[in-house]
């Protein structure tokens, strides 16, 4: 259902968009230290995994995690035994990062910028052949697929387990027919009744993991000399250079993170791919291309390399590229608000700057009889990885495109090559109706947890060092989650794991703020820890210097009565 009470689709989460520019670290050059005390009231059940056991509480291979405490679980026991709840500062740092670098307009700190987006294509992929020339150059070269189906005696027209590998090189003759050619029978060695040559190329086994393909393919080298004018034209013969070279190796690297039965559907394919990139076998390698080119600009093309007829593209441009100057700061002189901050690591570990600011562990604010502070033991909704690969969320739509990927789109049945826009920074809304389920069967892709119910309150502290009075007002900002006032008064975050599933919203309020003075007293200089009263009136979020352009969307993300009423499936 949407947000305004109509039915539909509502994503679990959705984009807060950039400003037009990266922001540049502040030039303040005032300082002060001191401490910031805030409590965290969860107002959702919160999840934060104790990994120091992953099936503490199963016997199975279901993995089934405590809530986080510093009881170091070993062994097989059971939801009976409880221990204090602690939030660790290295989450509630990592959140207090990622509000801080949107509502400052800074870098994504966490982005992998060499990543390359993988997506499922329609394309229909063709039949190639990699060269290994003596020069040490690969090239691509066009082929003739041949369906390659063994006959045993059993049962007529089902692929069985050739004893053949993949990427061999075997000799057969074809049957001419309407569509590929047909090969029934293959031998390694050549004679007068196997004329023919190809070498082949199995896919993917069947989803169930078991052999029910009823055919392979073999690949021929196309003899260019045979051919005329026209179809030469068609033929392929590029120099692959090692970023095409990798990028099949990033597609077979993609089918590692599919279920369980497909995760090993291309090991074999991958095996012979790198023993023939480091020069065993034989000179040519099966392999389906995908070349796209630009209708407007016919220099402009990108090429696609794969395993299968019907398979994944491997984006041309990184994630990095996408993110253009959001991308991780990488030189300190340059850095963003919040990697002067935090502190960063530049790209290539020369440059660095440590953070100004430390988070403490959150311990509960009030002790009570220990099961009062959890909901019974449960088991989640699968949890997958982000899917770069659903452009329709990820990315922006071009102008009238009926299809578009991280580095094209297509148009009134045109192709225009250009790098995809990110819609922005992925966040996940707050659902004050959530429901645990109750329903829900362990496998072996899904986890039990025991989370902390809502209503709980934790108290943190954060100390700072050296940084301006500026940052100092905006860390305040955060914590007490606005400034209080009419409109910045419904402000919630998400914390800890399970977020999609409506876990892990917590509300922020400040409650100390003590900062360390340098006094002179009888002609003494000494230390004094005193509280700020005056940070009581932090300021609205614009007088706070905060984006601008991200004020609207923010507010909207991290209101927690904006999906009141509305239930929200994953």
């Amino acid at each position: 259902m949407a947000a305004d009470g109509r039915k539909g689709f509502l994503n679990v989460y959705n984009f807060i968009p950039f400003p037009e520019k990266k922001s540049e670290k502040y030039k303040d050059e005032d300082r002060h230290t001191g401490v910031i005390r805030y409590n965290i009231t969860t107002k959702t059940p919160l999840f934060i995994p104790n990994t120091s056991n992953t099936d503490a509480y199963d016997e199975e291979e279901h993995k089934s995690y405590d809530f986080f405490s510093y009881t170091e679980l070993k062994g097989k026991t059971d939801y009976k035994q409880v221990y204090e709840p602690v939030i660790p500062g290295s989450e509630l740092r990592g959140m207090v990062r990622n509000l801080y670098e949107i509502l400052t307009g800074s870098c994504m700190s966490v982005l992998n910028s060499k990543e390359r987006p993988v997506k499922r294509t329609a394309e229909i992929f063709k039949a190639a052949l990699i060269e290994r020339r003596e020069d040490g150059r690969f090239v691509l070269v066009s082929a003739e697929e041949c369906i390659f189906r063994e006959y045993d005696n059993k049962k007529r027209d089902t692929y069985v387990k050739t004893i053949f590998t993949e990427g061999e090189k075997v000799y057969f003759k074809k049957r001419p027919r309407r569509g590929s050619a047909l090969v029934t029978k293959c031998e390694r060695k050549k004679d007068e009744r196997f004329p023919d040559e190809g070498y082949l190329i199995k896919g993917m086994k069947s989803p169930d993991g078991k052999n029910r393909k009823h055919n392979a393919r073999i690949f021929m080298r196309i003899d260019k000399e045979e051919l005329s004018d026209s179809e030469k034209k068609k033929i392929i013969e590029r120099i692959l250079n090692e970023e095409d070279i990798e990028r099949l190796s990033l597609v077979l690297d993609s089918y590692k993170n599919q279920p369980q039965a497909e995760k090993d559907s291309y090991k074999e394919y991958r095996k012979a791919y790198d023993n023939f990139l480091q020069g065993s076998g034989e000179k040519y390698f099966p392999v389906y291309y995908s070349l796209i080119r630009d209708k407007n600009i016919k220099s402009n093309e990108y090429l696609y390399l794969a395993p299968a007829k019907i398979t994944k593209e491997v984006s041309n441009v990184t994630i990095g590229k996408l993110a253009g100057e959001f991308k991780p700061c990488e030189k300190v002189q340059h850095a963003c608000p919040a990697c002067d901050l935090f502190g960063m690591v530049g790209e290539s570990n020369e440059e660095s700057c440590g953070s100004r600011i430390r988070f403490s562990d959150a311990h509960v604010e009030k002790k009570m009889n220990l099961e009062s502070y959890y909901l019974k033991d449960i088991a989640l909704q699968e949890l997958e990885s982000p899917k770069l690969g659903n452009t329709e969320f990820y990315l922006e739509r071009p102008d009238g495109a009926d299809f578009w990927t991280y580095d094209y789109y297509v148009k009134g049945g045109e192709v225009i090559l250009a790098p995809g826009k990110i819609r922005g920074r992925k966040f996940y809304w707050n659902q004050p109706d959530v429901r645990m389920p109750n329903s829900v069967k362990e496998n072996l892709r899904n986890k039990t947890v025991r989370p902390v119910r809502d209503k709980i309150v934790f108290e943190g502290e954060l100390y700072y060092d050296g940084i301006s009075e500026k940052q100092m007002r905006q860390l305040i900002w955060i914590l007490n989650g606005g400034s209080r006032i009419e409109g910045e008064d419904d402000i919630v975050y998400k914390l800890g794991a399970g977020k999609p599933l409506g876990l892990g919203s917590v509300e922020l309020k400040v409650t100390e703020v003590k900062e360390r003075i340098l006094e002179e007293k009888n002609g003494y200089l000494s230390y004094s820890n005193k509280v700020q009263e005056k940070y009581k009136n932090i300021g609205t979020y614009l007088e706070n210097g905060f984006s601008e352009e991200c004020r609207k969307e923010f507010f909207n993300m991290t209101s927690f009565e904006r999906l009141k009423g509305i239930h929200i499936t994953y």
